[in-house]
């Protein structure tokens, strides 16, 4: 189970992020997180609430009052304004400062994300239409406000309805509360994260929670690339990199094998690289997928409840989407300890503890036995399995991998093997297809990862879906022999699985059958999905108890005629 103190000792509220669970989940945690000590010590950066509050109705808003404009004790409001951008921010008695610092990062945001990258100017939040929050101290600015937020929130855009509840758009006026709480440099990274939302609001507020998430990060490390907590977030990614690249961290909970859920943070990785690789480093193609993903420059039918086109969608009609999603996963493994100078993201200078997780196995041993993967390792549609090996120190200059693949279900896969020695990387050629085979000479010394993905995705909306692959990895080219019967690979006659003391070792469990959809018979992660559902009907049950306990009060008090 994953447990919430565990999140919030993280400075991670799982429901931050996840608009899907709001009825339980999101009340659930608002109060662990107002009432937890460990939430107020969070060492890590608070997170974002932005993504959890934008499906919850005006109700249940007043109830968490996350959604509320604040106000002084006093009924007074102080502000600064820009000279000539629309830009307001609100503060306290006694916070100039911050206000100062927020307005000089709003400045900066402006310059890259509406002048540079493209984006549309936030439309005013106190419009003439009703906008779903009061106009209450809005003002024809963009409205900024800094006051405290629940523990373990740092910072969260409300937006409001519909500009004019036109069925083909779901565009929303927006206004952003920070936390003054935060360090000076996370404060200001926030404003940059936030401004992007508000940007993104209106845009697309119907777009997927990763995309949404991903996008802000990116252009929160484009605006103060001097401040690193976004790297938090990292390790929940690269550690679980069978999950769908589409994923966010409530989506995947069921199947994680990692207790850090902040997947769509992480993904900011994955934007920086189509930023770099696919763009030209100032956000325009990413501005370019938000506009097209919101059906606003591509023909045929929009659907904003199905959020029809997405991002993925523009993303196809723009790239070979198999062939970079193999890039990508290239250039992600491509970070410490395997960080190289010249390749994958070595711009960002990412600390150790940011490479990408593998099951990790002894090169002298693999024995090209066919067996099929498990949900603990992958892939899932849209992700990849993941070994890691050394090859040997001593005997001959080079050893030879083979790698052959075959996907169960008949989606498409990519393999590739990348090799690091002394700062440099090779890596062989991909191959995408639903059976695939590839091949590679790797140096005395060499640290290699072998990735076989699923990339068959083409909906960024979808729930994650394991797709086993009979895998076979050896040392002499794969001849076509049966599948071995209980005996996955690092296991028993067949290849050594070694802990490598670093957490990336993912033993397989012997050989699942090709409809498994879910963790194996016995694995603890198989319980969550159930653990979800009591909790589901418990809190229903304490609705109910507390509905009728409220009754039973206003009887009590009734005059008997």
């Amino acid at each position: 189970m994953i447990r919430l103190a565990d999140r919030l000792r993280g400075g991670y509220i799982p429901c931050m992020s996840l608009p899907r669970a709001w009825p339980v989940v999101f009340g659930l945690c608002l109060v662990a997180a107002t009432a937890s000590p460990a939430a107020r010590a969070a060492p890590r950066r608070a997170t974002c609430a932005t993504t959890a509050l934008r499906d919850l109705p005006d109700f249940a808003r007043g109830t968490t009052g996350i959604g509320d404009r604040p106000a002084s004790d006093d009924g007074t409001d102080a502000f600064l304004d820009d000279d000539t951008l629309p830009l307001r921010v609100h503060h306290l008695a006694g916070g100039e400062a911050d206000a100062t610092l927020v307005l000089n990062e709003l400045r900066r945001a402006w310059a890259l994300q509406v002048d540079g990258a493209g984006f549309a100017p936030p439309p005013a939040d106190d419009s003439g239409f009703d906008a779903g929050f009061d106009n209450n101290g809005g003002s024809p600015a963009l409205d900024v406000y800094l006051a405290p937020l629940p523990a373990g929130v740092g910072a969260v855009t409300v937006s409001g309805r519909d500009v004019d509840g036109d069925p083909a758009h779901d565009r929303r006026p927006s206004f952003i509360v920070l936390d003054p709480a935060q360090s000076d440099d996370v404060l200001a990274a926030a404003a940059h994260h936030e401004f992007q939302h508000v940007l993104q609001f209106a845009i697309d507020a119907r777009e997927s929670v990763m995309w949404f998430e991903a996008t802000a990060v990116a252009f929160e490390v484009r605006g103060r690339p001097d401040v690193t907590s976004w790297q938090d977030a990292l390790p929940a990614f690269q550690q679980q990199p069978q999950a769908p690249i589409t994923a966010d961290g409530f989506q995947f909970a069921p199947f994680a094998t990692d207790d850090d859920l902040r997947l769509e943070y992480g993904a900011g990785l994955f934007a920086l690289y189509l930023d770099d690789v696919h763009g030209t480093g100032d956000g325009t193609f990413l501005h370019t997928l938000w506009q097209e993903a919101a059906g606003l420059v591509v023909d045929g039918d929009v659907d904003v409840t199905t959020n029809t086109p997405d991002w993925l969608t523009a993303l196809a009609a723009r790239a070979d989407v198999p062939a970079l999603l193999m890039d990508f996963a290239t250039w992600r493994a491509l970070t410490p300890p395997l960080a190289v100078s010249d390749d994958g993201p070595a711009a960002y200078d990412l600390p150790a503890g940011t490479g990408l997780r593998g099951q990790r196995v002894l090169l002298e041993r693999l024995s090209g036995t066919l067996r099929t993967t498990v949900p603990s390792e992958g892939p899932f549609v849209g992700g990849c399995q993941v070994t890691s090996a050394s090859a040997p120190t001593a005997g001959p200059a080079t050893t030879p991998v083979f790698v052959h693949a075959e996907s169960v279900d008949g989606h498409a896969l990519g393999a590739t093997i990348v090799a690091v020695r002394d700062g440099l990387a090779t890596t062989s050629d991909a191959s995408v297809g639903p059976v695939v085979d590839v091949s590679a000479d790797v140096d005395a010394g060499a640290e290699l990862l072998i990735l076989v993905c699923d990339v068959s995705i083409t909906d960024a909306d979808a729930d994650p879906v394991f797709a086993p692959v009979r895998l076979s990895l050896g040392t002499t080219p794969y001849v076509g022999e049966g599948e071995g019967e209980g005996e996955g690979e690092g296991e028993g006659e067949g290849e050594e699985v070694i802990d490598c003391g670093c957490g990336c070792d993912q033993s397989s469990s012997s050989s699942s059958s090709s409809s498994s959809t879910g963790p194996a018979a016995g694995d603890p992660r198989g319980m969550r999905k159930s653990l979800y559902a009591v909790g589901f009907f418990v809190g229903v049950f304490g609705f109910a108890v507390k509905a009728w306990r409220h009754r039973r009060r206003q009887r009590l008090y009734q005059k008997k005629p």
